[in-house]
């Protein structure tokens, strides 16, 4: 029963580790901008302990949720960022038996895909931090 409990206990203390060390990132970044009076920043600062205190008591786990549904997304986002590269290849090897226009026209096709999909992947992100709020 004692291995059980001192196990839970370092897993717990585990967890909250991702917590502090936000809060050590976020109190250093506020002691820069009390030292150069940066207000706009404190005050900025504050609100972000105070988010990152109230998450954490509230979910010790969330840091390492939030790292892991990020990391889930950005290598959607790469993967298919690669797929349309992958075309664009496929697209410049095809270039000498297509018209000038047509291949101008395909190229800025995928170019724009391109661009959407990091565009909606930005706005998942945004999304998905506002899910572990």
């Amino acid at each position: 029963m004692k291995k059980i409990f001192i196990l839970s206990m370092c897993a717990c203390a585990f967890l909250q580790a991702d917590c502090n060390i936000k809060l050590q990132k976020l109190q250093k970044e506020l002691e820069y901008a009390k030292q150069y009076s940066n207000t706009n920043r404190i005050n900025g600062l504050n609100k972000a302990i105070a988010d990152v205190k109230a998450r954490c008591n509230k979910n010790p786990n969330y840091e390492q949720e939030l790292n892991k549904a990020k990391k889930s997304l950005e290598n959607k986002k790469e993967s298919e960022v690669l797929q349309v590269e992958s075309k664009l290849k496929e697209l410049d090897a095809k270039k000498d038996s297509m018209s000038k226009s047509e291949y101008k026209a395909k190229k800025e096709e995928l170019k724009a895909y391109k661009k959407q999909i990091k565009n909606e992947y930005k706005i998942k992100k945004e999304e998905l931090k506002n899910q572990y709020k």
